[in-house]
């Protein structure tokens, strides 16, 4: 006789669905979606009535405990860890680069460039964007009108 199931999570998309039947199987229960098999109307099922979780009846209380945790954040890196992460994985972090002060005369009154304007906006429409990717950021010193990009910096680091 095939054991009793009972759900315990609704989710949204099956992405998350899949995901937290990985999480409770790599804590030792034994999770099934409502869309395992899905024919061809399982995709619209899915988007009406979203993927359920259902575990044994006696794993129940253990998971609905494990997806209230991993629903809560307890198990989210911390800004620290995951740049400890990324600098693991030889990965710079996501940092923009911000002057704080101007590299030829030393003033912290640095400001961003504009990036050209409505010419800019417009070589953007006539060139499908392309010109927006090839673009760097340019920054410039209000006391002596100094503009440079990171690049300019990095090679004069590097030299």
């Amino acid at each position: 006789m095939p054991e009793k199931m009972l759900t315990v999570h609704q989710c949204s998309d099956l992405l998350q669905a899949e995901f937290l039947k990985d999480f409770l199987m790599n804590n030792g229960l034994h999770p099934r979606l409502s869309n395992d098999r899905p024919g061809w109307t399982g995709r619209y099922a899915t988007i009406a009535r979203g993927v359920r979780i259902a575990v044994p009846l006696h794993e129940s209380k253990q998971a609905k405990a494990l997806i209230a945790e991993a629903e809560s954040g307890k198990f989210a890196l911390s800004d620290k860890e995951l740049a400890d992460f990324a600098e693991e994985q030889g990965a710079a972090p996501d940092t923009p680069y911000v002057p704080k002060a101007c590299p030829s005369c030393g003033s912290p009154k640095v400001v961003r460039a504009s990036s050209g304007g409505v010419l800019f906006v417009l070589l953007n429409l006539l060139f499908l964007g392309i010109p927006w990717l090839l673009r760097s950021t340019q920054w410039c010193c209000a006391d002596c009108g100094y503009e440079w990009t990171r690049e300019d910096i990095d090679q004069q680091d590097g030299a």
